[in-house]
Formats: structure tokens, sequence, C-alpha cells
């Protein structure tokens, strides 16, 4: 109810300044982070089919040495590190320096070790749990060593302890549960994919290093469903891990040499979600920006459902659009890509991001005029097309909005793919990449100005420049050469509506389905054969269910802010359509948006077609589509809008 009084109030505020001068409009700006590093020890990054092994955020990073004898096993508790030496003492890392607890044997072992030495620890709390070499589980305190006998267990290649029980994991890659009240009654919990070599609980997870130097997370409570999190690529993950822990929420390795890692999560620390709140007196309207490569339409219906109820606004009348860079966590199962699916808890912390940035937009409204300017930016090439059709859109839309305080809230908009450079470690790190980067440099000369980028028809144009640093800056250039130029003044009523069109599609029939499947089955080396057999499967089971979509769906939505206009596609629209779409209005000021409430494949014109093109065919296999678009698309959607809004 706070926001909903907010705007009613600036309604009110608005109608009392009668007839006199006033600006056109009350304008207000949110930016929250949604970059998750602080929370993850790793997440996918998505937008790429390649490398085959995904891409993830984990970089490990020397922290010292483990100063003890033969380690044999390696742990920790909420607030510490502890080691068992091949003498079975146990170490705990106390203040840098690495101090002996107590001895974990009943027998010195003069000869070797004896079937009671412990072979794997691993503690939760104050009990500390220990399996010997006869592969029998004895619980004492970590405070002092009184060993009690549990009982028999599997043959033990690594152990993880929760605050109320313990996991085993066997040489045979079963993995059982003990509960703490009664640890001799052990839950099969299913067969891991990889052959474990340690193991650590945190924060409702179990992660398993294995011995093929990958990382794997899974949530037992929900069903035990094994993702990465991370492998040894060579650039944020270089050295041979053997151990891992988990101290104080966060992740730590050791090295078969002893060295001591601390994980960390990659990012450049600029995800956001930005949010222009814009209101005219009577109507109110938020676009929102988030630094993400897709996202779905559930997920921004959930997203929209929340704003309604927390601050009135009609689901119309929010614009949710993603900028498409290429190296943000994934928020939308993208299944054919490696690493293509969501962790819901990102997808928690995103919605409440966006619902805070609006907010935070809504509240700091406050009046301003608006001016808006077009100008270019030459970013990128057309990688679909070739000779005279291979051509870019480099428009840039610019609309300032100048508050009574001094702020300046911005508006821009460009085409280009944020694609560059996935090589290095460039590949492994979060960031919003040139957007990002334009919007910095935009920041940097004025305090009181908030850049929010929106991406254009960009499906099928990849950047110029292989430096995003390059792209950004030359696009913040362009968008600070139109500030300080001449704008048309924005004027008039603020009108919005949000709509859909379902083209028919002709998917692949159930013989030329499984045709397929046998001509890419058997090629696991082949990441192209990999994502077909992933495709036909899906494909397959479609048929079994009757589920096989025979038209895909395309929403518009349409923004009146007095005599701006803005136009926003779902999926990735090529060039062709901003180009078409502007000319519906040749004497209106009209923007033109993709990436907008639902990316779900590539939305192409019959040149791409007739081409055979990757976004008019095989970008459909990656996205997972039943079938591609057919040709006359295009004139469909734009006839469809123009109708619209002639209505």
């Amino acid at each position: 109810m706070k926001y909903k009084t907010i705007i009613a109030a600036a309604s009110v505020c608005l109608l009392c300044q009668g007839l006199f001068a006033r600006p056109a409009f009350k304008a207000g700006y949110g930016s929250v982070p949604i970059d998750a590093s602080d929370s993850f020890f790793s997440y996918a990054l998505q937008g790429y089919g390649h490398p085959a092994e995904g891409r993830y955020t984990l970089e490990w990073i020397a922290d010292g040495r483990v100063e003890v004898n033969e380690p044999l096993s390696f742990f920790g508790t909420d607030d510490s590190l502890f080691s068992l030496d091949i003498g079975g003492n146990l170490y705990e890392l106390v203040e840098g320096i690495w101090a002996k607890r107590f001895s974990t044997n009943n027998v010195s072992l003069l000869a070797g070790a004896v079937p009671d030495s412990y072979k794997l620890i691993c503690a939760s709390g104050s009990n500390l749990y220990g399996v010997s070499l006869d592969n029998r589980l004895s619980v004492s305190s970590l405070n002092h060593f009184d060993r009690i006998d549990r009982g028999k267990v599997p043959d033990a290649v690594a152990v993880a302890a929760s605050s109320e029980g313990l996991f085993v994991i066997s040489s045979s890659g079963d993995m059982s549960y003990l509960p703490s009240a009664d640890p001799a009654v052990a839950v099969y919990q299913g067969h891991l994919p990889c052959a474990a070599r340690s193991a650590a609980w945190y924060d409702g997870r179990l992660y398993c290093l294995s011995a093929d130097q990958y990382l794997w997370v899974c949530e037992p409570s929900s069903g035990g469903d094994w993702k990465v999190a991370g492998y040894l690529n060579g650039e944020t993950w270089k050295d041979a891990i053997r151990f891992i822990a988990v101290s104080g929420g966060r992740l730590y390795g050791m090295g078969f040499d002893g060295t001591m890692y601390r994980a960390e999560c990659r990012s450049r620390g600029d995800l956001f979600a930005r949010t222009i709140a814009i209101g005219d007196g009577k109507s109110t309207v938020a676009l929102v920006s988030l630094d993400l490569g897709a996202i779905d339409y559930r997920l921004v219906k959930a997203i929209k459902a929340e704003l309604h109820s927390a601050y009135g606004l009609d689901p119309s009348a929010v614009l949710i659009s993603v900028t498409h860079t290429h190296f943000a966590p994934a928020a939308m199962d993208w299944e054919m890509f490696p690493g293509g699916q969501s962790d819901p808890r990102y997808l928690a912390f995103l919605k409440k991001a966006v619902v805070k940035s609006v907010g935070d937009a809504l509240e700091s409204m406050a009046p301003a005029d608006a001016g808006f300017s077009r100008t270019n930016a030459d970013l990128g090439f057309n990688r679909g097309l070739k000779g005279a059709d291979a051509v870019t859109d480099s428009i840039v839309d610019v609309v300032d909005f100048s508050t009574v305080g001094g702020r300046k809230i911005v508006f821009f908009e460009a085409a280009c793919h944020p694609v560059f450079p996935n090589s290095g470690k460039n590949r492994f790190t979060a960031g919003a990449n040139y957007p990002g980067v334009a919007r910095e440099r935009l920041e940097e000369p004025n305090g009181d100005l908030c850049p929010v980028f929106f991406q254009g028809c960009c499906g099928d144009t990849d950047p110029m420049s292989k430096d995003y640093n390059e792209s950004g800056s030359m696009l913040a250039g362009a968008v600070s050469a139109a500030l300080e130029g001449k704008s048309t003044a924005i004027k008039g009523r603020i009108k919005y509506s949000l709509d859909s069109l379902a083209i028919p599609v002709q998917p692949m029939s159930l013989e030329k389905v499984r045709a397929f499947l046998d001509e890419n089955s058997g090629r696991s080396l082949d990441i192209e054969a990999v994502k077909n057999v992933k495709w036909a499967r899906k494909m397959l089971a479609a048929y079994e269910k009757g589920e096989v979509k025979t038209h895909q769906m395309e929403y518009f939505q349409i923004m009146d802010i007095g005599n701006w206009r803005i136009v926003a596609l779902s999926r990735e629209p090529v060039k062709e359509y901003a180009l078409r779409i502007r000319a519906l209005w040749p004497h209106k000021n009209v923007t033109v948006l993709g990436y907008s409430n639902d990316v779900s494949s590539y939305l192409t014109d019959d040149k791409h077609i007739d081409e055979g093109s990757y976004e008019s065919h095989d970008s459909f296999f990656w996205y997972g589509e039943h079938a591609p678009f057919p040709k006359g698309t295009l004139d469909m959607i734009v006839g469809k809008i123009k109708k619209t809004v002639s209505k």
C-alpha cells in the first residue's frame, strides 16, 4: 500500500500545479545489483554453446598452505578449517597456523596404520565424524576426543556432515544418509554421476569433487539432481584439487602439494536491475532493464504479479527487458546448452532485486522534463547475411528525464550482441559486457546521471571490436554527444498495451525426429551432435505426451510516453524488425526493442530463411524450440502491431 499511496500522491501533486508551466512527467530511478557472487561458490553463465563443458564462475585462488604431514582428510566447520594427518593427528587452522588438537587413534602407529585408524573425517557443530580403514563410523566431539562406535558403513571414499546427519559416498558411487539421531539407519540417496574424491556440505547443498576434477552440486532434499559447478579449465581452475571443505560460508580446496585455495565467484560486479518509472499524473509505467542473457515468460509473469501486488502496477505497464549479455547467470532453463539450467535460489534472488528496483524508482519519482534524441554508433556487423543484405541498425535512441532535483535519468538503446570476448578468464567471468562499460563511462563524469541501457533488434548483429571496453566507450561517446545536442521535447499522456500473436509453425515429423536422433547418436565429442540428440529426445517426449507445438507465441508491448513510442518485441529479433516498425510511423519518435518479456528463440525474416542462417534454423535446436518460424513471420508481426496501434 505504501507505493500505491506514492503513485496517487504523485498524481495529485501534478494536478495541483494547474495550468502553469511545469515538467511534463514525473520520473524515478532504481538500481539494484543482481550479481549473487557473494552468495554462490559458482554459477553457470548463459549464452554460449561452447565450450562443451560449460562456463562456470568458480576460480581457485592460492591462500597459503596446509602445513600437515601427509593429510588424509580436510574439512571445515562454521568458523574453522581442520585436517587429519597420516598419523591420526587432527589439526586446526588458528590465526594462520596449523595447530594440533588431539590424536584420533587409539593405537600408536609404530608400524603403520591399523584397522581402526581414520581414513575420513568431517564435522558439523560439535560432532566429529570419522570413518576408519575398516569402514566403521565413530562419533566424538571436536572439544575432546572420545570415540563412540556407530557401526559399519559402506566402503567410503568421501563424507560430509550436515546439521542433522552424515552423507557417505561409497567407492562404487552410491550415496547414503545417516541421521544423527540414529546413524545405524542408512538411507540410500542415489548414485553419483562421478567418481568422488571429496565432499562438503553447505546451506542445504552437497558439493562433491570428482576424481576427474569437476565440482558437482546437488540438493538432496529436492531429489539429488547433480549439476556441474566448475571444472579444471586451465584458466580459473589450473591445478588439481585433492580435497574440498567449507568454512564460514566459503569454499576451500587443498591441492596435492598442500597448497590451500580459496574459491571465488568471478564477477565484474556490474550486473544490475535498473528501472525508470515514468508518470504523467494519471498513469505510471516502469521500464526495467536486466543484465541477463535471457528470460522466459513464466518468470516475467511471476515478477509482474509481485509488482502488481506490491505497487498496484498493471502488468501491461511494466516492461521487462534483458541486455542479453552472454556473461550472466542462467535465468531460464536452456537445457540444450551446457550448464543451461537455472538455479532456483538465483531466480528467487532475482525476483526480489527486480521488485526492489521498481520500488526504488517509484519512491524516487520527481517532476521531470523529457527529451528525445537520435544518433548513430557503428558498433556491429551483420553476421547472418551477405552482400547488400548484410546491413545493421546503427541507430542509437536516447531519452533523458531531467528532474527538478538535478538528477538526469537516461534511457539509451542500441542494437548489438554483448558477446565478446569469450576467451581466457573473461569466458568464466560474470559481467554486463559493453552495456555495463557504457553505463560506467556515462556515470564517471557526472554523479547525477543515471543511465539505463535497453537492447534493440540485434539478433543478427555482433560487435566489430573483440574488446567490450572499446564497444562500450564508443556507445557512451555517442550517448554523451546526443545529450549535449538538441533534443525533441516529449510531452503528452502515457498509454500502454501488451499483446501477442500465435504464429503457425511446422514441427519435424515423428519419423524425421527418430532419424535425426539416429544420425546424431554416438558422437559424444561433437557438441553440435550432442545438442541435436538432446533436442530429438525432447521432441520424442513431446510426441509421446501429445504436446508438440504447432504455434509459437510472439509478445509485443507498446508504450506511448507522450509523443515517444516504444515497441518492445520478445525473442531475439533481427534488425529488419526495427527498420520495418520505425517505418510505420516515419514522423514519430519510435524506439524498437527486442529481448523483452520472453527470450525463447530468434525472430528472423525471409532473407535469413532463404540464406539458411544460424538465426533462422540452427538456433532453434539450441533453444529447444519445436520448430523455426516460417517465411512471412515478419509481415505477420508488423501487420499485427500496425493493426493494434490503429485501434
